[in-house]
């Protein structure tokens, strides 16, 4: 689902596009040389933007890597702005593995490998 609302990744020059596009961009106001985030400006495609999230929720209960900065933006933040940060940085990674065509190393790579056969 993912790949058919982004379309050909050579869309995107950088992941910055892309993240901008989904809408899980931070608003920026400045003035001068003082600059303020503000809330995602929910710009872009509305289903990929809860997809998005929504694949950000059970990511980090697998994935030792993104519940590791899910926690600790959550410590800060709160659990909301925490998930959304979460699928802010699945988006770079997905851009990044679209564009390398690389497939994901989890920091738990054993969970994937193929397990080995129980003979009785």
């Amino acid at each position: 689902m993912i790949r058919s609302e982004i379309g050909p990744i050579t869309r995107f020059p950088d992941y910055k596009r892309l993240v901008s596009w989904t809408g899980l961009a931070p608003s920026v106001h400045q003035s001068g040389n003082v600059e303020y985030h503000g809330r995602i400006t929910k710009q872009g495609s509305r289903m990929l933007r809860f997809a998005m999230v929504e694949a950000a929720r059970v990511a980090v209960n697998h994935d030792d890597r993104l519940r590791t900065f899910y926690l600790r933006i959550r410590e800060r933040r709160g659990e909301q702005k925490a998930v959304v940060a979460t699928a802010n940085k699945m988006l770079k990674i997905i851009w990044t593995m679209l564009t390398r065509r690389e497939t994901y190393s989890s920091a738990n790579q054993r969970r994937y490998e193929k397990k080995p056969l129980c003979r009785l």
